[in-house]
């Protein structure tokens, strides 16, 4: 079981991913990993520490994540790429 279920709770921790994420590719070696990719790897680390639920037991909350968010995510990692 994962320590927070409330959706606001998510919602803030899942915010608070990006803001360390910008913070971390501005600040750090990780900025060739950009953003986008940046947050997806926290989550997931701290989805499978049990901070957050993981995807099997998914709150409503990440249906519209993985709905909305997650295709402009990617969308947004492969602007990034560099194909030359």
């Amino acid at each position: 079981m994962s320590g927070f279920t409330d959706p606001l709770v998510l919602l803030g921790i899942l915010a608070l991913l990006v803001v360390i994420s910008e913070w971390l590719v501005a600040h750090t070696a990780l900025r060739h990993l950009g953003t986008a990719l940046l947050v997806i790897v926290l989550a997931a680390l701290i989805a499978n520490l049990g901070i957050i639920p993981a995807a099997s037991s998914a709150p409503p909350l990440y249906d519209g994540i993985f709905a909305f968010l997650a295709p402009v995510a990617i969308f947004f990692l492969l602007l990034e790429v560099n194909l030359r």
